[in-house]
């Protein structure tokens, strides 16, 4: 008997692909909104150019992200992530997180605190903003198995100081190997911010686990902090083995 060519030869369907504008008056189901408290996480109606509003509760700590599904496995094929947002009036008392993480439950994935880096998910990889780090620089982070990686500044032609501005939009991308594409291997990471290369993280996550893009924004005082959404998106390779 012949078997069928194997999937990867379907250049068209061999890649799980998720991609949002935000465009009409709500989420489409493959994404959510989840906030917590007073927060809100939706669409702005009849916004230019389509846009998600994440607007933390106003006690500390509150959050509010933006996530999908846990739909996407590194050992498929690499990962590929990119969110554009920018941050309302201001880029104080907040921690903001972009990439892949393991669960769709309100949780930062990573937090900074001095120079102490913290996990919250299991495995996690993504820009780190977070006011309560010592310096308040973009990071590039990674947890793998609950194995955080070191602290590193995103740097762009030597300069390790990158910051947020206020009301103004940047682009994230986060591009992850699948490392040697055994269950269990460790997974490199290069990071990008308006397309320029900011830095790689060896070992960043694991791939045998399911993840989701998300956005995320925690407030750092007792007010509340929006995050603007205006574009997400995610592929990964497509699972050969579908009823396991």
């Amino acid at each position: 008997m012949t078997t069928s060519p194997t999937i990867a030869n379907f250049a068209s369907k061999g890649r799980v692909t998720l991609e949002g504008d935000f465009l009409g008056p709500t989420l489409l189901t493959e994404w959510a909104g989840v906030a917590e408290n007073s927060g809100t996480a939706a669409i702005v109606a009849a916004k230019a150019g389509g846009q998600v509003n994440l607007v933390t509760g106003a006690s500390d700590g509150n959050r509010a992200h933006l996530w999908s599904g846990l739909n996407h496995l590194l050992s498929e094929g690499s990962g590929i992530v990119t969110f554009i947002a920018s941050n309302r009036t201001s880029i104080l008392t907040r921690a903001l997180f972009f990439g892949f993480t393991d669960v769709g439950t309100q949780e930062t994935p990573i937090e900074i605190s001095g120079t102490t880096v913290t996990a919250n998910a299991a495995n996690a990889v993504g820009f780190v903003y977070d006011t309560a780090a010592t310096s308040a620089i973009w990071y590039i982070q990674g947890v793998a198995d609950t194995a955080a990686t070191a602290l590193k500044a995103a740097v762009w032609n030597g300069d390790s100081s990158l910051v947020p501005v206020a009301e103004t939009q940047d682009e994230f991308t986060i591009i992850v190997s699948s490392g040697d594409g055994s269950s269990g291997d460790l997974c490199d990471a290069t990071f990008y911010i308006n397309g320029e290369n900011v830095g790689t993280v060896k070992n960043a996550i694991s791939n045998d686990v399911l993840l989701t893009p998300i956005a995320n924004i925690e407030t750092r005082t007792t007010a509340a902090m929006t995050l603007w959404v205006d574009y997400g998106f995610c592929e990964s390779g497509r699972d050969r083995t579908p009823a396991d």
